[in-house]
């Protein structure tokens, strides 16, 4: 995802907040390091990154991708998910910027909420106060469909498959 796309989600997201508590903090759901060598980034820490430059507020790396965790999630039915999802995710190294935060959890697709899931747990775990999760799109379980969906400044929520 180059820097143009990350700031045209970014700004998309930006569109459906409303004003941020004072003490917010951005984070982002870790890639695989296999695939972030693959295609040379992460694409949620880009959106991230773009977003807290839009919003004036921190983005940390409050959470990383542990070394055992294998495979891809989106290999995995939603039993699958939810168990890997538990083991896959620790603290990153910026964790204790979450304490006492409203933290905005961004990832890509959302299919069966078991990674925001895992990863909000954490980010309570070590002190957050809150968590909003942000995805740029999810995917129906059942078509496998991946749909995007925008909300207009009239307030009309638009959904198209991908």
């Amino acid at each position: 995802m180059h820097g143009r796309l990350a700031s045209f989600f970014a700004k998309e997201l930006f569109k459906t907040l409303p004003a941020l508590p004072p003490h917010t903090v951005i984070t982002y759901v870790p890639r695989r390091s296999a695939a972030k060598r693959g295609i040379g980034y992460d694409q949620a820490e880009r959106i991230a990154r773009a977003l807290g430059a839009l919003c004036g507020v921190p983005t940390v790396k409050a959470l990383c991708r542990r070394k055992d965790a294998n495979g891809e999630q989106k290999k995995l039915r939603r039993a699958q998910r939810i168990l890997a999802g538990k083991t896959a995710y620790g603290a990153g190294k910026e964790i204790a910027s979450v304490k006492h935060a409203f933290v905005l959890l961004i990832d890509d697709i959302l299919t069966s909420g078991a990674t925001v899931a895992s990863c909000a747990a954490i980010l309570k775990e070590n002190g957050a106060d809150a968590v909003c999760a942000l995805t740029i799109a999810y995917t129906n379980e059942k078509t496998k469909q991946i749909i995007l969906t925008t909300i207009e400044a009239s307030g009309k929520i638009v959904s198209n498959v991908l």
